[in-house]
């Protein structure tokens, strides 16, 4: 019996984690000491178990890494860099050294490749780099990865009237002097859309391209094409040809003769560069993985897939679990060389999940996403969608670089499709969000979303009807928060809810510097109500000050002022203004029984609806200690009329909504958005820096204002 005892002991008793090493000096038949480490990733993972910690040591690893089960809760397995050493997971490998490269004309060269190159090039990710920056493959008119924001460097344009579908005419291609047949022409045509389309026939010196009809992408004279798709938009650029070939940096590949075109940075041999070919599109992966903590590792031309999503139609998807990433840097993720919006898919169904697309992901429950960079992607920065999944001190940047509103800078959604353990909200704080194509923030219910302490700017840059912080249609999001956000420098609403809301809170945000304020649509029932006090929308515009709605109201649809009053709470915001709107299925009825369709509320409705400031027709200088935009402060001033008025609300300490906006004359100064940028510089304190540094990043000094509103 002692016998049986001892050695039912010994065979449960947890085993001492070890620590194992991986080096791109190393062996895989070494035993993973730091003094003998691994070669490879796979070998780390193979061997790991929970407990574990495994370090990389810094170099560049062309591999992915691929987790296993994992470990287990109080035991997970870290995979880490070394001290301060720099990891990169790289998807692209070094072309070949001994490429026949000669010169072709105009300081390009050219070479023939193999096979294996030639299959590397012709994916529709295809990148090409010169150490760890991308090259950009040729395009007209030439735009450095740098300018992607600026639009006269961005996009040609053409003459919407003499355009018609499948034939674009554009004086600008005509000056241009090039042959674009054969090449890609990819057009916005309306400003929430983008997608590439082949050029069948142009002739050098013509203004007018002919280009395949797929799905009645491009018709000008589409009746539907502007509802809800932001306006229709005259931008487009070309590539996919040898005569766009004329920058440095610019590449190009002909695939019918086998043939890689290069024009090098500063007219170097091309041996003397360290070029690379995307060969990998993911660098960290994972299904069904638990309990594992990733540290301090950069993924650079590959991307982060960590969980499936359920097929398009019925439950499924693979969930990771209590992942912590942390430290982790992805650039350059995703590249599509043509985008595809499928045949027969309007432009009022173009929401597609782009699921073939590897922009990261994680899906999960459980896990948080801790000081992580994510930046440069023509998709989403990061799309997150679980329970209880918790993004932290991030940044992400420079993401939707063509402007599509399905594709935003941080996308987070509630899981509902899988087999989820919990109910827990997901929660998106102190992380900054600027230069996306996009949305800035992406919120989808049914379920909780909380956001606080965000900054988010320069959003909405190549789309028309999008917001900073956007929840969108039959979203529900019940119990959501929005809190304690700056939203500014917005090409379009700087915060809204688009339709079905339930039970949403949002207070002491600010807002300015958009072409629109706030909107927020409620489900319609008596108990799809919203929460909104102390907050400070800065924007002069009567569409949108701060716009309440409901998709289906129920109830006295004659009378849903008195129902909105007496049963929302609106309590102590200053704005240009608090606004009711129907929706337009309701004009008609609403209409015939000589009302209006919109209409402004009072400064005081009701007990939980009043003490509402607007701006209109106001010195609003006589309100905040500064409105000038390049020295703009919007906490109360000294003899402010905010200060003092503000009234009490339910389950809020009284101190905290004494004052009318989102600053309280007596408390502690807050400011949003991650402690870091990823330049190393100091994150903006004050709405000042904040101001400098949404121009700093777009490079020119942009303002949003409404009477721009749509145009492309």
């Amino acid at each position: 019996m002692k016998i049986f005892i001892f050695l039912l002991l010994l065979f449960t008793t947890h085993v001492e984690a070890r620590d194992y090493f991986v080096a791109t000096n190393g062996k895989d038949r070494n035993d993973g000491s730091i003094k003998r480490p691994f070669a490879s990733l796979a070998k780390l993972v193979a061997v790991a178990q929970p407990g574990d910690s495994c370090y990389i040591r810094g170099g560049v690893y062309r591999e992915t890494l691929e987790l296993g089960a994992g470990g287990s809760e109080g035991a997970p397995i870290t995979f880490q860099a070394y001290g301060n050493e720099s990891v990169i997971l790289f998807g692209a490998d070094p072309l070949p050294t001994r490429l026949p490269w000669a010169k072709w004309k105009d300081g390009i060269w050219a070479c023939n490749v193999n096979d294996e190159l030639h299959s590397q090039l012709t994916r529709n990710d295809a990148m090409l780099f010169v150490g760890d920056q991308p090259l950009i493959e040729a395009r007209w008119p030439n735009c450095k990865l740098e300018e992607n924001w600026k639009e006269t460097r961005k996009w040609a344009s053409k003459n919407h009237e003499l355009s018609t579908y499948g034939e674009l005419v554009s004086w600008d291609v005509a000056e241009s002097g090039l042959d674009f047949t054969g090449g890609v022409l990819h057009q916005k045509y309306v400003a929430n859309f983008f997608a590439s389309r082949r050029i069948l026939s142009h002739g050098k010196g013509e203004d007018r391209i002919f280009y395949e009809k797929i799905g009645g992408f491009g018709d000008p004279d589409s009746e539907t094409a502007e509802k809800g798709t932001g306006g229709f938009s005259d931008w487009f650029y070309i590539t996919g040809t040898l005569s766009a070939l004329d920058a440095e940096g610019e590449w190009f590949y002909d695939p019918s003769i086998k043939k890689l075109y290069l024009k090098p940075p500063a007219n170097q041999h091309p041996r003397k560069l360290a070029l690379g070919v995307k060969a990998r599109a993911v660098g960290i992966s994972g299904k069904n993985t638990e309990w594992v903590d990733l540290k301090n590792i950069s993924v650079l031309g590959c991307s982060l897939r960590l969980g499936s999503m359920p097929p398009i139609s019925g439950r499924g998807g693979q969930l990771c679990r209590n992942l912590n990433l942390s430290g982790i840097k992805v650039h350059w993720a995703a590249h599509s060389r043509y985008f595809h919006i499928p045949d027969g898919a309007s432009t009022r169904t173009m929401h597609y999940s782009g699921r073939d697309e590897l922009y990261p992901i994680l899906i999960g429950e459980n896990c948080l996403i801790d000081t992580c960079e994510f930046g440069h992607s023509p998709y989403h920065g990061l799309y997150v969608q679980g329970r209880g999944m918790r993004i932290r001190n991030c940044v992400v940047h420079n993401t939707s670089l063509n402007g599509r509103m399905n594709m935003s800078g941080l996308a987070v959604l509630y899981g509902y499709q899988s087999a989820y353990k919990s109910s827990a909200s997901n929660t998106v704080t102190e992380t900054t969000i600027y230069n996306s194509g996009g949305a800035g923030l992406y919120l989808l219910g049914p379920g909780a979303q909380i956001a606080e302490r965000n900054h988010v700017f320069n959003g909405g840059l190549y789309s028309g009807d999008i917001s900073g912080i956007y929840i969108p249609y039959a979203a529900k999001s019940l119990n959501s928060a929005i809190a304690y956000n700056w939203v500014h420098s917005i090409r379009g609403i700087g915060m809204r809810c688009d339709a079905m809301g339930r039970k949403i809170k949002v207070n002491n945000n600010v807002v300015w510097n958009t072409y629109s304020g706030c909107k927020w649509e409620s489900a319609g029932g008596a108990e799809d109500t919203f929460t909104i006090y102390n907050n400070t929308i800065f924007v002069e515009d009567a569409m949108h000050p701060i716009l309440l709605s409901e998709t289906k109201p129920e109830g006295d649809l004659l009378n849903r002022r008195d129902l909105i009053t007496e049963n929302w709470t609106v309590l102590n915001n200053v704005s240009y203004g608090l606004k009711y709107r129907y929706w337009f299925t309701f004009w008609k009825e609403v209409k015939s029984a000589g009302l209006p369709t919109a209409y402004f509320f009072n400064q005081d409705e009701s007990d939980r609806f009043q003490a509402n400031y607007s701006l209109a027709g106001e010195d609003a200088n006589r309100y905040f200690i500064s409105t000038d935009l390049e020295n703009i402060d919007l906490r109360p001033c000294s003899g402010s009329p905010l200060i003092g008025n503000g009234i009490a609300v339910e389950g809020v300490d009284p101190s905290a909504c004494a004052d009318i906006g989102a600053y309280q004359s007596g408390a502690a100064y807050w400011y949003p958005g991650a402690d870091w940028m990823p330049g190393g510089e100091s994150p903006p304190k004050t709405m000042k820096e904040a101001v400098a540094l949404a121009w700093e990043t777009l490079g020119d000094r942009r303002t949003f204002l409404t009477k721009n509103r749509g145009k492309h």
